[in-house]
């Protein structure tokens, strides 16, 4: 792994946003922006990518060096070895899902990958529909596909699983994992719902009023068993009053924040150990 050099600052005079991040990091890894919309994830991703100008910028991805205001060095977009996922999807509105797919590919289809893709995306139905004739998550899922068709040194995922529903969200969860380490991508990540993290092995960067900062350890994910929808079993410290149980996903699987506790939900009983402790 190689250092990641982060050091940026846009003033926000005359109804300018400011944004400000002096980071370090390491390359290989996944990085996830969160905070509320407004909060300058979007700008960050736009101003790693070269999209957004800084008032003051240095860029240097390992031993790549992309933007150095001081110097007057700007490397342009194209030559910055990332590839973005947008919120409006930019996909050809004109093209098939495959033929976006193809023209992503700059150095052809790899059949391994494209089959890869396709199922964990849930697109094997979709290949020769034109992307104007598709739903909005089925954009998405195309946009996604589109950018880790070729692996890049960089990926830039902005709200990525914004209109996924849950099973497609969990399955990128767990592939996007392996992509990277298989890949050896570096991975932002933008989002502003928290239950969007993987489980593991990812670090948060706090986005709050344009400010980027690394943000501690994620609460631990723990367990919590319903019998039914409503009635609990399994976890008596936690206690959910009403307003609390609306919180909880009629599906397994399903995770929420209490209190600064990250539970995810299981409907059912848990199997038990002779000494009485859940089966992992």
């Amino acid at each position: 792994m190689e250092k990641i050099l982060i050091k940026i600052r846009t003033h926000g005079e005359a109804g300018r946003f400011a944004l400000q991040a002096d980071l370090e990091l390491q390359t290989g890894g996944l990085y996830m922006l969160l905070g509320p919309s407004g909060s300058g994830k979007t700008s960050f991703l736009r101003t790693l990518a070269g999209l957004n100008r800084c008032t003051e910028a240095y860029i240097r991805i390992g031993e790549h060096l992309w933007s150095d205001s001081h110097h007057k060095i700007y490397l342009q977009p194209g030559s910055r070895g990332l590839r973005m996922v947008f919120q409006n999807y930019a996909t050809f509105q004109n093209m098939t899902v495959r033929e976006n797919m193809e023209l992503a590919a700059k150095s052809g289809l790899r059949s391994e990958l494209f089959e890869k893709l396709i199922g964990v995306l849930d697109l094997q139905a979709l290949l020769n529909r034109r992307t104007a004739q598709l739903s909005a998550g089925q954009k998405q899922r195309t946009a996604i596909a589109c950018a880790l068709i070729e692996p890049p040194q960089v990926l830039l995922l902005d709200e990525p699983l914004s209109v996924m529903d849950r099973q497609s969200k969990e399955r990128f969860r767990n592939f996007i994992q392996d992509y990277r380490l298989e890949h050896g991508c570096t991975i932002f990540w933008a989002s502003h719902d928290p239950f969007d993290l993987p489980e593991t092995d990812h670090t948060a960067i706090q986005m709050a009023d344009g400010m980027a900062t690394v943000r501690l350890a994620d609460p631990m994910l723990e367990t919590v068993w319903f019998t039914d929808k409503s009635e609990q079993s399994g976890l008596a410290e936690l206690q959910l009053d009403g307003e609390r149980s609306k919180m909880i996903r009629e599906a397994e699987g399903a995770m929420l924040l209490i209190d600064g506790r990250k539970f995810r939900i299981k409907i059912g009983k848990p199997e038990r150990n002779e000494d009485g402790s859940e089966l992992d």
